[in-house]
């Protein structure tokens, strides 16, 4: 992306993203060294073939990263939505798995060099960039744990919740509104559910009176104590 694409980013409007805290002579720099990639939904890329650049930001839409063994079984282990940085580095040097669109995405990588430089010379964009990839720290330890211990909709009620802190929505009027950032397909996969268990959970939900489903992409939240409390693994059917 060039540096006039950088200005005309949506991401410079955000005041706490990683962007917004460049100075111009950085977002130009950034963007001499970076390549911005659109991907339709459902198409993937080879992690390896971005090694050269393996900083990515998310500037629209929601990406995964993709796992899938040699049965053909797959998975997405985590998924990232605007501003989101993703650090393809690893010490081996190899880059396993795919990027891959959950939505028609687009994102811009950068070499790693001259993003660490920046961050060095910057420390508002050193501690925007390491509190993003802190919360994913945290982010996919909490995942790690709701696989290996939950039940299918202990899984759900946490995943909405997930989504919620991610969007950075509060409540309003005693309800919280929640936009599903992918199909039910793919929840299933960064779950470890099939898409007719995802199907099924949200309407067992929706029957419990803790949400409301007005359409597929749109959760709303009605019981927020009740549903925190599935989340955290109270059997569904206690009071109030």
């Amino acid at each position: 992306m060039s540096g006039t694409g950088c200005r005309r980013c949506r991401l410079l409007a955000s005041n706490r993203g990683f962007c917004r805290q460049l100075q111009s002579d950085e977002i130009e720099r950034l963007s001499l060294n970076s390549r911005s990639t659109l991907l339709p939904r459902k198409t993937s890329l080879d992690c390896q073939t971005i090694a050269e650049r393996p900083i990515v930001l998310t500037i629209e839409g929601i990406i995964g990263i993709q796992h899938t063994l040699s049965d053909g079984r797959s998975g997405i282990s985590a998924f990232y939505t605007p501003g989101d940085i993703i650090d393809l580095r690893r010490r081996s040097g190899s880059v396993r798995g795919n990027l891959v669109a959950l939505t028609p995405a687009q994102f811009c990588s950068f070499d790693a060099e001259t993003f660490d430089n920046v961050l060095k010379q910057n420390p508002s964009a050193q501690h925007v960039a390491s509190e993003i990839l802190r919360e994913q720290i945290h982010l996919a330890a909490d995942h790690s744990f709701d696989l290996g211990k939950k039940r299918s909709l202990e899984r759900l009620a946490s995943f909405i919740f997930e989504c919620q802190n991610r969007q950075r929505h509060t409540a309003s009027n005693g309800s919280i509104n929640i936009e599903v950032p992918m199909r039910h397909c793919d929840v299933g996969e960064y779950l470890g559910l099939q898409p007719e268990t995802v199907s099924r959970g949200f309407r067992e939900l929706a029957r419990l009176k803790l949400i409301v489903l007005p359409e597929p992409s749109r959760i709303v939240v009605k019981n927020t104590s009740k549903l925190r409390r599935v989340a955290n693994g109270a059997r569904s059917d206690l009071p109030g």
